[in-house]
């Protein structure tokens, strides 16, 4: 079983001041059948942070629908707060779309190419965009958010803007659970995330109410010391069963001497 190395974070880099990375590979089940995978590599330091991730089609699906995707993103950090600067999305596909986002402190520059035929209604105005993170900073920000407070376990809802739609992931608690995963054995925090669209959104694009009221359960590493409590196992149920995506290898400390210099 792939293990977590020297389970420490952002916060514990920052007093430090070594750099911490992060991978993790998941993959995707619906009915027992393969989806997609996805792969994720970070690197937190004492005062920047850097993420990579690719999401493919994968089993059965990717002989009906081929699908790759790219994702970074470059920012700063204090060792509790992620502040991107630079975002970009990429479908390689023929006619996928890329996104870049720059963010500055007075809004969020977005270019998308091809551009987007509607930017939604209502548009995502520039006080919605304030403040925002895109979608893989969120990810990590829920992931350090996870176990500061006590009167909320999961932490506050984290603020996303894709560079259209601007939304909320409302975090709940959901209880305590023990996690027998490919990559991690040992007590997790249960989060339900609910899906709060704010602003940007088409009429076809926002979810029927049943769904919006159906939270993904994620489940975040537990073990004691930990900082970055890492998102190890997502579940949502679709139709008449469960989408569940979970981490298949997974490890998470000091970035290696000959990394750290380059």
């Amino acid at each position: 079983m792939a293990g977590l190395a020297g389970l420490t974070g952002p916060a514990a880099a920052q007093e430090a001041a070594e750099p911490v990375a992060f991978e993790a590979d998941y993959s995707a089940y619906y009915l027992g059948l393969k989806l997609m995978e996805t792969g994720v590599e970070a690197e937190f330091g004492p005062k920047t942070y850097g993420v990579r991730s690719m999401y493919k089609t994968g089993g059965l699906l990717a002989w009906a629908k081929k699908d790759q995707i790219r994702s970074m993103v470059r920012g700063r950090t204090d060792g509790e707060a992620l502040k991107p600067d630079y975002f970009e999305h990429r479908d390689i596909l023929e006619h996928g779309r890329t996104v870049q986002m720059a963010f500055t402190p007075e809004d969020i520059e977005v270019t998308a190419t091809p551009p987007y035929s509607s930017f939604g209604d209502p548009p995502a105005t520039q006080a919605d965009r304030q403040g925002s993170l895109d979608l893989v900073s969120g990810i990590m920000q829920t992931a350090m958010n996870v176990g500061d407070d006590p009167d909320w376990p999961c932490g506050p809802d984290v603020p996303i803007f894709n560079g259209k739609e601007r939304y909320n992931l409302r975090m709940a608690h959901a209880g305590a659970e023990e996690a027998d995963l490919d990559a991690y054995e040992g007590p997790v925090i249960a989060c339900h995330v609910y899906y709060m669209p704010l602003a940007g959104f088409d009429a076809d694009d926002v979810p029927k109410e049943k769904y919006l009221n159906t939270p993904i359960t994620v489940w975040f590493t537990d073990r004691p010391g930990d900082d970055f409590h890492v998102p190890i196992r997502f579940s949502y149920p679709v139709g008449i069963a469960t989408l569940v995506i979970e981490a298949k290898s997974l490890t998470l400390g000091p970035v290696p001497s000959e990394h750290a210099e380059r």
